[in-house]
């Protein structure tokens, strides 16, 4: 770290630190005290200093002040909170890709306070929900999630404003409808199970439980005052042979019924999987390779996979085997993906589920 300080020093004094460690050696506070005290007076400068700590067994517990600290805890929460850094762990219950993805989040800075509001050129948005922004604060490169309704057409309008280190911005985004991407039954399913909450946290009225009701039947989902059945056979319900196989949902998309016309088809199988899945392409003759790309997101939106697509330039038809893995190889966490082709002019996209 002294080194990493030093360098810091002599390279422009203005840059963040990121100390990833499994280390137990500085537990104790008289040894953790003084080293803080150390790196404070080798800073010129404060300089915000982050700690991934994946340190997840044979730990040393240290009694501290009436609580009890595992490993380098001491040391790694009073340092990053003095110098502004933030302090992530495995224990007890993240994986090391997850810890390393909220620290590199939060290593370009806080957003203090935040306001994002949507809308059609020719039209509205309402029903907006977010799910992973607290009230009015996040960080710079965390993704911000958000569902909502619109009536309108296209472009879609984006204006954001906030605080970002003392200092106010106001930018404004404008998407246009060959940039967006169309999901599939699912983002309505997530909307109204939002939509049905909120109602819930409401005076119960008659309009509103009767609100909730129809919400909840339309889109299968439930809610305080519906249920659904299960049916035996003997009672007129139906086996599934096979309930894991929902490929014939999700695995194709085709947006032109003409053939000759027809746009890229997609096709996934098996999905959902949990080996691997092949993922086979169709493309139309005028789409030319150098122009397209192949990529599989999150539901973050970060790219979880890049496909490689030299060699396959005079095919029309080929297909990438994915088997669940980041792009150096790492397996990646039971969930919904999205496989995507993008041109020039326009995006497809793909929904695939992966189960462990």
């Amino acid at each position: 770290m002294a080194n990493g300080i030093d360098f810091v020093k002599t390279n422009g004094n203005n840059a963040s630190i990121l100390l990833i460690s499994d280390s137990d050696q500085a537990g104790a506070y008289q040894v953790a005290n003084q080293l803080i005290q150390d790196l404070q007076e080798q800073m010129e400068a404060t300089l915000p200093i982050h700690v991934a700590d994946f340190q997840n067994q044979s730990w040393t517990w240290n009694h501290i002040g009436g609580r009890s600290y595992r490993g380098n805890e001491y040391f790694y929460s009073n340092l990053t909170r003095l110098t502004g850094g933030n302090f992530f762990r495995v224990y007890p219950n993240y994986s090391f890709s997850n810890i390393l993805s909220s620290v590199f989040e939060s290593l370009d800075g806080f957003i203090s306070t935040i306001d994002i509001h949507t809308t059609m050129e020719n039209g509205f948005c309402y029903g907006r929900y977010n799910f992973n922004l607290n009230n009015t604060t996040t960080y710079l490169k965390q993704p911000i999630l958000q569902v909502g309704k619109f009536y309108g057409t296209f472009p879609f309008t984006i204006n954001v404003s906030g605080i970002y280190q003392s200092n106010m911005f106001s930018q404004q985004f404008i998407i246009d409808e060959s940039s967006a991407f169309y999901a599939d039954s699912l983002s309505e399913e997530i909307w109204t199970g939002n939509y049905i909450q909120s109602l819930e946290a409401e005076n119960q009225t008659n309009d509103i439980i009767s609100e909730i009701i129809h919400h909840s039947l339309k889109q299968r989902i439930l809610s305080y005052y519906t249920a659904f059945l299960c049916l035996e056979p003997q009672q007129g319900g139906k086996i599934m042979s096979n309930p894991w196989d929902e490929s014939e949902l999700i695995s194709m998309i085709q947006m032109a019924n003409n053939t000759e016309d027809a746009d890229t088809l997609f096709q996934a199988y098996p999905n959902p999987f949990n080996s691997q899945t092949a993922i086979k392409i169709k493309l139309r003759s005028e789409i030319e390779m150098k122009d397209i790309s192949f990529k599989i997101y999150n539901i973050m939106g970060q790219v979880v996979k890049i496909f490689n697509i030299e060699g396959i330039a005079p095919k029309r038809e080929f297909e990438f085997i994915w088997d669940g893995t980041y792009q150096f190889g790492q397996v990646v966490s039971s969930g919904s993906y999205i496989f995507t082709m993008s041109t020039k002019t326009k995006k497809q996209s793909l929904k695939l589920l992966f189960m462990k």
